[in-house]
């Protein structure tokens, strides 16, 4: 027997039997996509975890206010953010009254837009964003931002913001105001501002559900234009409202998420309110649809064993007429094990491609209306290729397995048997 017959006969057996060969691999393919969303489901959790948790800095900040501030009363508010510096696990914190410049804009998008949409917050040594392409802040007119803004703060889906990335490493202007309250009902703009900045970096924020128009400077650079563009009261607006600096919140940000428990009760022991972090996962739920999902997707496993083994025995019974001739030429018993363990390789080879190409597709389209629909995409599904192999793995051993049984239904099979059957 030629080396190329172990391709060939297993092919035209395929052929020969067209229909049932088509109602098994639709009916194994239909099996195999189920095997695609429940292995995939635990993936893109983790997935989603990453990105809104790990590369989301809402996701790992807590908002603090000391005693003094709960009070009422007057507190350093340098001294808070110094102190808070020293825990190993905090990476970056500052007070939001001069460390986050708001009601910026970029004049190259923004031009005319009264609508200040741009928030200038703090990088440091031990702080910055995961930048996606180029590089760090390093200088003083430099600046990161992240790939999409929003044109205005009414901004609500795909079709509201701006790519980013076409201003990577082109110089950029920046304008922001300083604030004058005659009344409580609006203020008036005092003066305006430009600086020249350099964007030497990009960060995504689709998928970290960074939705805010947050970019980034050297501290020392945003506390200077905070300064420069810190609001004025006339008299009769200070007579008749409080305006209480010192009760702006210090933001406190983690570097990892399994440290913020032990960064909450460090805080909580040294006096401070810990609010609640910015963004919140019930991880108990998440953890629970990872553990079903992999239990059934055992579970499936087992059924593709038992569907192997049902269809051999069906099939095979099928084959004794074709088995006794195969014989009667002179073919061994294990050639023909080996022909049909092949053929149901090919069965399985093309059931997992098909089913494969449409959980692709399937995705593809689902990312599509997700995209159209949620508000910023939020979430995006993928497949893992790596879980992907690791489920044809199994399928290749479930065969594996189901190979002794071919084994044993050939072997008896007796030619002389066979040809005495009535129906041959």
């Amino acid at each position: 027997m030629k080396l190329r017959d172990y391709f060939e006969l297993p092919c035209k057996f395929i052929i020969w039997n067209k229909l049932s060969s088509i109602i098994f691999i639709i009916f194994l393919s239909l099996v195999f996509l189920l095997g695609h969303l429940l292995i995939n489901v635990g993936y893109n959790y983790d997935k989603y975890v990453e990105d809104s948790v790990n590369k989301n800095v809402l996701a790992r900040t807590y908002f603090i206010f000391n005693s003094d501030q709960l009070a009422g009363k007057s507190t350093d508010l340098e001294k808070i953010v110094k102190d808070v510096r020293k825990n190993p696990h905090v990476i970056h914190s500052y007070n939001n009254q001069y460390a986050a410049l708001m009601a910026a804009n970029i004049d190259e998008i923004n031009k005319n837009n009264e609508d200040k949409s741009l928030f200038i917050k703090t990088v440091t040594d031990t702080f910055s964003p995961n930048i996606s392409k180029g590089r760090k802040v390093k200088n003083e007119n430099e600046i990161i931002c992240p790939r999409y803004l929003r044109t205005s703060n009414a901004a609500k889906n795909k079709s509201d913001v701006t790519s980013m990335e076409k201003y990577l490493n082109k110089e950029i202007t920046l304008s922001y105001v300083q604030l004058y309250w005659e009344n409580a009902s609006r203020p008036l703009v005092s003066k305006v501002f430009e600086k020249k900045v350099k964007l030497v970096g990009i960060f995504d924020n689709i998928l970290s559900l960074e939705t805010f128009n947050e970019c980034y400077m050297l501290e020392s650079v945003v506390r200077q234009m905070f300064l420069e563009s810190d609001s004025i009261y006339s008299e009769e607006f200070l007579k008749d409202n409080f305006v209480y600096n010192d009760g702006n919140a210090t933001e406190v940000i983690v570097d990892e998420l399994k440290n913020m428990d032990i960064v909450k009760e460090e805080l909580t022991k040294e006096g401070y309110d810990v609010s609640t972090v910015g963004l919140n996962f019930d991880w108990q739920f998440i953890n629970k649809i990872k553990l079903i999902s992999l239990i059934v997707f055992f579970i499936l496993l087992l059924c593709i064993l038992i569907i192997f083994s049902i269809y051999i025995s069906v099939f095979l019974k099928k084959q004794k007429k074709y088995i006794a001739l195969y014989k009667t030429f002179g073919y061994t018993e294990k050639q023909l094990s080996l022909l049909y363990k092949i053929q149901i390789i090919l069965y399985s080879l093309i059931s997992f491609i098909i089913s494969l190409i449409i959980c692709n597709i399937g995705v593809f389209i689902t990312n599509k209306i997700l995209s159209n629909n949620l508000e910023y995409f939020y979430v995006r599904l993928s497949i893992s290729f790596y879980f992907e192999f690791i489920f044809f793995v199994f399928i290749i051993g479930i065969i594996y397995l189901v190979s002794n049984r071919i084994n044993k239904k050939i072997n008896s099979f007796e030619i002389k048997e066979i040809f005495n059957d009535n129906n041959f």
